[in-house]
């Protein structure tokens, strides 16, 4: 099945956000764009073993880091370039996600 997709273009970004929230979450990828990598570590691993070992702790960053550039990734692909060319590509998801947010979302005044 071919599902269409949304490209923001600085309108209808309820629309927008509504579908990549679902896209994101469809890929297991919606805590990027609400946590940062590190807060994830801090969130999902070490709440639950606060003694794993350190090397364990960066391997699970480094994934976690991972999954947002992929999610990062998805993000740019669903803008237009005008949109694209507003943001540092360097931020996280999240960073990318909450500038949107404040930027367009009626919600966020």
């Amino acid at each position: 099945m071919h599902c269409k997709t949304f490209i923001f273009d600085g309108t209808d970004f309820e629309r927008w956000k509504a579908w990549m929230t679902l896209h994101l979450a469809s890929q297991g990828m919606l805590q990027c764009i609400q946590h940062e990598p590190e807060a994830l570590l801090e969130r999902y691993v070490l709440a639950a073993d606060r003694w794993i070992e350190l090397d364990m702790q960066q391997m699970v960053l480094h994934a976690f880091r991972l999954l947002d550039l992929k999610c990062t990734n998805v993000l740019i692909q669903n803008m237009a370039v005008s949109q694209c060319a507003k943001l540092n590509h360097r931020q996280t998801a999240c960073q990318i996600w909450k500038a949107l947010t404040r930027q367009y979302d009626d919600d966020a005044l």
